[in-house]
């Protein structure tokens, strides 16, 4: 069975007043949603687990536990260079919400200046761009089939050898200029032979290539639709 043209990529920023992201336009900071969990239809708030970094990680967290529409803030693991906090939020027409009624999946969700910025797999039929006009304050909207996101998936499908490999090529300095190993050096320490470790290699950097020249032309981000 096929599902040709069921599902749509689209990426899109929004804003929302009085809202905990709005925080992130006063701080230098970057908070990563790392998952959303709707699990108990009966309460009138959500899970949502976050990764903040930046500079003003303090400043910001402060802020964050004084938020009306945010509930509880739990600690998960905390450094000096970040933190990762699991939020109890209320509804609010928040981006989460909106993709969730729309039966989206969030492939990436991060917030910055003030912005929720969402790369989402939603269903061809559901127009979400009116939902979300009608809900938040949209800034910036497109879509695109899913082609360019499988050809990404593929093409980034490094096998663990080529991993291996690429990874020690790099750290003994074969990409530098000039270079601080050559081929029968990388060779030689990651135990193959030199055909072999070329074999690999260029396998690997025509993925990477391919996938960085393929998002260029075709991925959602390079492609907005500027809203007035």
């Amino acid at each position: 069975m096929t599902f040709k043209g069921s599902l749509k990529l689209t990426y899109f920023e929004t804003t929302h007043d009085h809202c905990w992201i709005n925080f992130t336009r006063e701080h230098d900071i970057i908070v990563k949603v790392l998952g959303v969990d709707f699990t108990n239809p009966q309460s009138q708030s959500f899970n949502a687990k976050i990764l903040i970094v930046g500079k003003d990680l303090w400043k910001f967290i402060s802020k964050l536990k004084k938020n009306r529409y945010v509930e509880e803030v739990t600690p998960l693991e905390i450094s000096k260079r970040y933190a990762a906090y699991d939020l109890r939020i209320r509804y609010h027409s928040t981006a989460s919400e909106i993709v969730k009624s729309a039966r989206g999946v969030i492939i990436d969700f991060r917030v910055e200046d003030g912005k929720e910025k969402c790369k989402v797999l939603i269903p061809s039929s559901v127009d979400l761009k009116s939902i979300l006009q009608k809900k938040s304050t949209l800034l910036k909207y497109c879509e695109s089939d899913l082609s360019s996101y499988i050809d990404e998936m593929i093409e980034l499908s490094l096998s663990e050898k080529e991993v291996d490999v690429l990874k020690t090529a790099y750290m003994l300095g074969y990409f530098d200029y000039p270079k601080k190993m050559g081929v029968r050096d990388v060779a030689r320490v990651s135990k193959i032979n030199t055909a072999t470790l070329l074999y690999y290699l260029r396998r690997a950097n025509r993925k990477i290539i391919s996938s960085y020249l393929n998002r260029i032309e075709n991925r959602c981000y390079e492609t907005y639709e500027f809203l007035e």
